[in-house]
């Protein structure tokens, strides 16, 4: 070992002086990492399957496609990098040449907590010999990225246990921009914390297509570290404080467990093991400060079954403390209750008549009917609905709804036929429980555009069929929708009571039934609610 660090050093010594002529700003010894292994993926919606790992470019354009690298950091011998930077070289694709002939000027480095299969595709392909990876897939056909479900995203960027860092790209004046890379994400690399890094533009937009050299061309990307004089000491070893199953963090197949430890002096990362097998990095956080207690969660676990385990410390430069060593147990899978049966369609009968030439009957809400005609749009229905559904039964005249407490639900009330003035009047729905008051039920009239219903506006006369106003020739179907409040504290049960509506001298009592379970749903909602208006009426938390 010492001999070959003796014939190392003036290599290295060479090194660094050439680079500084060429303008890097590291001062000492660097070494040049090449990148061993690169891919392109997309995540543009008919391109997610396709592998480019053996494409002569790689493309970044902002959210849409990006590239994995990989590089071997052996040569470092576990000395951790104090300064790294990243040098790319454009290959096209730019429209304004802003930076040194092109349009990057900013790029978002992450690590990779899932290994992935560079794949033998040279351009938008699925790669079914190779297996390479794609934005689903960490090996096509072969290997998810983590979990069923799981895509790239979610083992980059800050997810799944990764780091990410963000800067500006600077022009070298020989085609190459440079880059300057936070250590701790080549640490991550040194520690086997990380499958290489993602590379992603930041600043550009979807009309652009610049692309960089990839490893197939012979002017891929590299690193230049500048690294530390010696490796770090092995960490202190772990102090665990506490094993337990986590039932809250299993799921249907699956137990969990939750280890609460203490973090030794000098740890960076853990390695840790459950049953002889490494847990994979997306469940296994970095190291938090010395001496403080840090909670790591184990999922994806044997069901209630106790295990061998370890974890140890690792240093930035990837050297390992000492093992400790135990037993665990993870949780039982999660139990999945069997719900009840709910009725989706309903035998029902003939909809009770309003005068001589209407009918009334009940839809949900977010059904669509025809008009002219009656006709259900977009979707199937099991049966006709106008006899039964899924909150109605004509035969008996009843609307039945399930709500939580805070809630409001709604209904459709149609009217079918000739309609020349009806008024709908809310009662008070009653439980042993307690009352729904009328004035928690408010109504809404639809307004119909090129046969479709299209809006709900607040119902200030009569219900008309045809309604003159909307114009919808040969109108033969007139809709509402009725909406019930649920206040957050009412008490759970089976409320009864009725919708009268009378047209002239005929009259209906519709029956509706609600019952309020004991789920609350909160007072703010916690999204954004985005409604298909590219925008909305506010943000979650806003007023």
């Amino acid at each position: 070992m010492g001999t070959r660090n003796m014939g190392m050093r003036p290599v290295l010594r060479r090194m660094a002086v050439a680079l500084g002529a060429a303008g890097t700003a590291f001062a000492g010894p660097v070494l040049r990492l090449p990148v061993s292994r690169d891919v392109w993926l997309s995540s543009y919606a008919t391109e997610r399957r396709f592998n480019m790992g053996a494409a002569p470019r790689l493309k970044l354009k902002i959210h849409q496609e990006f590239a994995l690298v990989d590089v071997d950091c052996a040569p470092l011998d576990g000395r951790p990098a104090r300064e790294a930077w990243l040098h790319v070289k454009p290959a096209g694709g730019h429209r304004l040449g802003l930076n040194g002939g092109t349009d990057l000027t900013w790029l978002v480095v992450s690590t990779v907590s899932h290994d992935w299969v560079e794949g033998h595709s040279r351009s938008y392909a699925e790669d079914p010999e190779g297996g390479g990876a794609t934005f689903l897939e960490s090996s096509f056909g072969r290997q998810d990225w983590g979990w069923p479900g799981a895509t790239l995203c979610d083992v980059t960027l800050g997810n799944g246990n990764t780091l990410r860092c963000a800067g500006r790209l600077e022009p070298l004046g020989d085609g190459w921009l440079r880059l300057p890379v936070e250590p701790r994400l080549v640490h991550a690399l040194q520690a086997g914390a990380s499958h290489g890094l993602l590379l992603m533009d930041g600043a550009t937009g979807v009309s652009v297509n610049c692309t960089i050299a990839s490893r197939e061309s012979g002017e891929g990307p590299f690193l230049l570290v500048a690294p530390a004089e010696t490796p770090d000491p092995p960490p202190a070893p772990v102090a665990v404080l506490e094993v337990a199953p986590a039932p809250d963090r299993a799921d249907r197949e699956w137990g969990a467990a939750c280890v609460q430890v203490t973090v030794p002096e000098g740890a960076f990362a853990y390695d840790i093991r459950v049953g002889g097998d490494p847990m994979p990095r997306w469940q296994v956080p970095f190291a938090d400060a010395p001496g403080r207690r840090q909670e790591i969660v184990l999922c994806r676990l044997p069901p209630d079954r106790e295990l061998d385990w370890q974890i140890r410390a690792l240093a930035r430069g990837g050297r390992g403390g000492p093992w400790h060593r135990g037993r665990l147990r993870g949780s039982p899978a999660l139990g999945i209750p069997p719900l009840p049966a709910a009725a989706t369609s309903r035998a029902g009968g003939a909809p009770p008549a309003l005068g001589p030439e209407a009918v009334v009957w009940a839809a949900p809400a977010v059904a669509k009917f025809s008009p002219v005609g009656g006709r259900l749009q977009g979707e199937a229905m099991a049966g006709d609905p106008r006899r039964g559904n899924a909150v109605w039964d004509g035969a008996a005249r009843t609307v039945f709804l399930h709500a939580g407490r805070g809630d409001i639900v709604s209904f459709q009330l149609l009217f079918e036929g000739r309609v020349a003035e009806a008024t709908v009047t809310a009662a008070d729905l009653a439980a042993a429980e307690g009352i729904l008051p009328a004035d928690g039920v408010r109504l809404w009239r639809t307004w119909y555009v090129g046969g479709y219903a299209e809006l709900a506006l607040p119902l200030v006369s009569p219900v008309r069929c045809p309604w003159p106003d909307n114009g919808v020739p040969g109108q033969t179907l007139q809709a509402l929708t009725v909406d019930v409040a649920v206040p957050p504290d009412q008490p759970t049960g089976l409320y009864k009571g009725n919708l009268m509506l009378t047209a002239g001298e005929a009259s209906l009592a519709i029956r509706l039934e609600t019952t309020v379970h004991s789920a609350r749903l909160p007072a703010s909602i916690h999204f954004n609610p985005e409604l298909n208006c590219y925008g909305g009426p506010g943000r979650a938390g806003s007023d």
